[in-house]
Parts: C-alpha cells; sequence; structure tokens
C-alpha cells in the first residue's frame, strides 16, 4: 500500500517546480546578452528618449547616429509642432503669459524632451536602463523587463493557477523570445493583467488605478475601459447618483488628467504627438491589412504598384487597395469591439475573457502587427485559456510564425527594405495573420452559443442581486 506524501513536501516539489520554470523561462528570454547590444533595436532608441529626458536632448545626440531621429523628424509624424501650437493659442487669444510660457519650453533643457511616439510616463520604465553603463544599456534594460515576466509568472501561481503560470512561461518563451527585452510593453500588459486580477476580486479602485497607469504607459488599453466599466457598474448596488458607483472611473479620470496636464507642461509638443503618431501611420508590412492587400494586389496583377518603406519606426507598405483596406479594418475595429461588448452584457463571457477579446479584435484590425503585441495578449491567454489544448496549441503556433518572421526571415535579406521581397516574408505573415483572424473569429462565434454565465440583469433599473460572477470562464473549445 502505497503512502501518500506529506503535504509539505508536494509544496517544496511544486516550488522546487516553479524555480525550474522561471530559470529556464529566463535563460530563454534573456538569453546571450549580444542579442540586445544593438543600437538599431527599439531599446537603444529608448536611450536616446530617457537620455534626451534627463539630460536634455544634446546628452543623446552625442551618441551620434544612434539617436539622429530625434532631431531629424519626419513631418508626416509630427502633425503639430510646438510652433503651430503657438499659433493655434495666439489665434484663440490665450493670456500672452500662457504663451510665452509655451514658447520658452525647449528639449534642450533637462526633464522636457518627450518621446514623440509614446506617453510621458513611458519614461519611468526607459530610465530604467540608465542604472547601468552607458554601453550596456540595452542589456539593463532587459533585466528589468525579464523581472517583469518573473512577476508575472508568480502572480499567476498565486492568484489563477499554476497550469496559468506554466503556460504564460511556455507562450512567452516561443513567441516573444527576441522582443520581450528590447520593448518596454511588458509593463503596460501586466499592469492591464493585475487590473483583471483585481476586478476578479471586486477591488474595482485599485483596478481602474492600475489600467490608467496602463494607459498612461501605451494609449491602446484606454479601449478596455469599456469592459472594466462595464463589469464594474453591473457589481454596484446602489443608486446612479451615488459616489460609490462612480468612483473607479473618477479616480481613472483625475490619474490621466493630472499626467497628462504634467505632461504638457513640461512640452506641449511632445504631448500631443502620440495622438497623432499613430493616426498617420501607414499599414505595416505584418498586419492582417498587409497581408489582405497584397493578395489583393496580387489578384490583380498590380504587385509591381506596391512599394515598401522604413517609416515611423516600422517597415510600412504603400501601394494600390492599402487606403481602402485600413478603412475596411477601422470598421472591423469598431464592429468587434461593440459585438464584444454585447457577448459581456449577455453574460456570455466575463471581463477577463472581453479584454483578451477586445485586444485580439484591436490587433487583428490595426494597421500596425508588430512581434511585441504578442506580449500584450499572452498573459491573458494563459489567463483565459491555460486549460484548453486547442488554446495552447494554437498560441503556440502562432508564437513560432511569429518569430520566425521576426527575426529569422528579417536576417535573410541584407538590407531591411528587401525583407517584404524575399519568398518566405508574405506567405508566413499571412499563415499567422489568417490564424490569428481565424482564432479570434471562432472565439466570438463560439462564445455567442455559450450560456450566460448567470441570468442578464438589466443596468438601468434596480433588480434583485444575482450570484458574483466568476473570475473568468472556463476556456472554451472549438
Amino acid at each position: 500500500m502505497r503512502i501518500a506524501p506529506p503535504k509539505r513536501y508536494l509544496r517544496f516539489l511544486f516550488i522546487a517546480l516553479d524555480l525550474l520554470i522561471i530559470v529556464l523561462m529566463v535563460r530563454v528570454l534573456f538569453g546571450d546578452s549580444n542579442k540586445y547590444q544593438d543600437w538599431g533595436n527599439d531599446a537603444s532608441r529608448y536611450q536616446c528618449y530617457a537620455l534626451a529626458f534627463v539630460h536634455g536632448e544634446k546628452a543623446a545626440t552625442d551618441l551620434g547616429n544612434q539617436c539622429a531621429f530625434l532631431v531629424n523628424v519626419d513631418p508626416q509624424q509630427l502633425t503639430y509642432p510646438q510652433a503651430r501650437i503657438i499659433r493655434i493659442m495666439q489665434k484663440v487669444h490665450v493670456p500672452s503669459a500662457i504663451v510665452a510660457y509655451f514658447s520658452a519650453q525647449s528639449t534642450s533643457r533637462r526633464f522636457h524632451d518627450l518621446p514623440h511616439e509614446y506617453p510621458m510616463l513611458v519614461l519611468i520604465p526607459l530610465t530604467f536602463g540608465l542604472l547601468g553603463t552607458a554601453n550596456n544599456y540595452q542589456v539593463t534594460f532587459s533585466y528589468f523587463e525579464i523581472a517583469i515576466c518573473i512577476l508575472i509568472y508568480l502572480a499567476l501561481v498565486r492568484w489563477r493557477s499554476r497550469s496559468s503560470a506554466i503556460a504564460f512561461a511556455l507562450l512567452m518563451s516561443i513567441g516573444t523570445e527576441w522582443v520581450v527585452g528590447a520593448r518596454f510593453d511588458i509593463y503596460p500588459a501586466a499592469l492591464t493583467l493585475f487590473a483583471v486580477m483585481l476586478a476578479a476580486y471586486k477591488k474595482w479602485n485599485w483596478a481602474f488605478v492600475l489600467l490608467a497607469f496602463a494607459t498612461l504607459l501605451k494609449f491602446y488599453p484606454v479601449l478596455l475601459l469599456l469592459p472594466f466599466l462595464l463589469s464594474q457598474q453591473r457589481e454596484v448596488q446602489v443608486k446612479w447618483s451615488a459616489w460609490k458607483r462612480w468612483q473607479p472611473l473618477a479616480i481613472y479620470c483625475v490619474i490621466c488628467a493630472c499626467v497628462m496636464a504634467v505632461s504638457f507642461l513640461l512640452y506641449a509638443e511632445g504631448t500631443i504627438a502620440p495622438f497623432t503618431y499613430f493616426g498617420n501611420r501607414p499599414i505595416q508590412v505584418e498586419s492582417l491589412a498587409a497581408s489582405v492587400a497584397w493578395l489583393q494586389n496580387v489578384y490583380h496583377h498590380s504587385t509591381g504598384q506596391v512599394y515598401f518603406a522604413l517609416t515611423f519606426g516600422s517597415l510600412n507598405m504603400y501601394g494600390p487597395h492599402t487606403t481602402l483596406v485600413s478603412r475596411l479594418d477601422t470598421y472591423a475595429m469598431v464592429a468587434g469591439i461593440l459585438y464584444t461588448l454585447w457577448l459581456q452584457w449577455r453574460y456570455k463571457i466575463d471581463l477577463a475573457t472581453s479584454t483578451l477579446l477586445i485586444l485580439l479584435v484591436i490587433i487583428v484590425t490595426g494597421k500596425v502587427f508588430s512581434p511585441q503585441y504578442l506580449i500584450w495578449i499572452l498573459p491573458l491567454v494563459a489567463y483565459v485559456g491555460a486549460s484548453n489544448s486547442w488554446w495552447l496549441g494554437t498560441w503556440t503556433v502562432i508564437g513560432y510564425l511569429t518569430t520566425w518572421i521576426f527575426p529569422y526571415i528579417y536576417w535573410m535579406e541584407p538590407h531591411f527594405e528587401w525583407v517584404p521581397l524575399g519568398p518566405l516574408f508574405f506567405p508566413v505573415t499571412i499563415a499567422r495573420n489568417f490564424l490569428f483572424a481565424g482564432f479570434t473569429l471562432a472565439c466570438l462565434v463560439a462564445y455567442s452559443f455559450r450560456k450566460p454565465l448567470q441570468q442578464v440583469r438589466p443596468l438601468f433599473r434596480k433588480s434583485l442581486p444575482l450570484q458574483e460572477e466568476v473570475p473568468a470562464p472556463e476556456a472554451i473549445g472549438v
């Protein structure tokens, strides 16, 4: 007769398992430190932003060509330069003292030069890399990114399940091996995941605080305010005029408004630039929109009119059908978000699933699909669908294809602009994008036929309290 081991031994066994998985994940994600020491990668741009903010633009330009983009700004990327903002202020008769204040703003002064691509708050994680030597900024920066991955793993073990944590480590190792240490996207992704976890425990004020900071790091989480607000409003059993009902939303708005106000006082041009930056961007070559446009040009035998250029910090596609496809993608994004909210309204999905689906819709219908976008969603994929082998299999394939595209297919061509002309680029990209879109569509359809998690409760009138919503639904099979 076998005797079951004492629980304390099982505890040590699981701790050892977690440590082993963390070590393996760190080994894969960090790998050889030389892969992060490249002045042309994203982390090198972050070094320029951090130096320009902390010490003034002159300190960054001393690095030479690495930071040349700070001085040679593409006019297409900057719709509202500082001079135009001043002219608008004068036109609407802003007091002369205020106009003089903003006219005196200069990027040569410390703590004034803000990134044109991102909100001001992103400078906090970007300055972490300055804690090391100047030659090792990228490596020092990657230490903090991987530390956040470890924190997410431990949080999933503690507040979700060990299977979710293991799924997270596996998917991140496969799909983000070459980007997680060179991009800051893990910060808003972690804050979004932790906000979902807090919401599952009805800690709404703190959930909205984290969501606000995620938004101020990268603007995409602002769209997640809709599912969070819908879920929170249904949980609160008080009058519509009660402060408790609107307190989390007020906290979110106050945090965002205060940070943006400080940013505007530091440098108006750098505050407004991120809002127009994405709107002016063309279709990026790895996006689903680029895949569809390329197939249309192949069908109409017009691929000779298509050309690719390095603009807005990425490789983009220009030519016939790109404008039409971009417009249709916008309509599809709006429809996908509204349909996801309807599923949440009907209790077909909970907040965690709604958050994940909205992010999937944003990526699949967006003009840009950079490899780091997987960082946005993989923590939530592990949180929602770790128990479903169909989910894990699909995302393993998507991760492998994404890593194959970048960096390996990119390395096959001697010049960056030649990458889309290679024989493998569009076939592999199309396969990845169609699998991504198919997964998103399959989830939306499958959840549509799912039974409600609980009785649908009207939002605009009083009703009897219902049973507490589960933190996250069981992953579905399709």
